[in-house]
């Protein structure tokens, strides 16, 4: 993975887990794509913990 796909995997991991603290969490597994760096993201939320579980990454396209 090249360093501009790491940091944008990075950003989209801390908007995801803000996005989280302010809005209602939908149970079980969601899925995210990172446009332009052909990922896409398994993740988990956890309201009562406030976490944000990277579940898998997979390249895509």
């Amino acid at each position: 993975m090249s360093a501009e796909a790491f940091e944008a995997l990075q950003d989209t991991l801390a908007r995801l887990a803000e996005r989280s603290r302010n809005q209602d969490s939908v149970a079980g597994p969601a899925r995210y794509q990172v446009e332009g760096h052909g990922l896409e993201l398994l993740y988990e939320r956890d309201p009562r913990a406030s976490t944000l579980t990277l579940l898998a990454v997979t390249r895509v396209g």
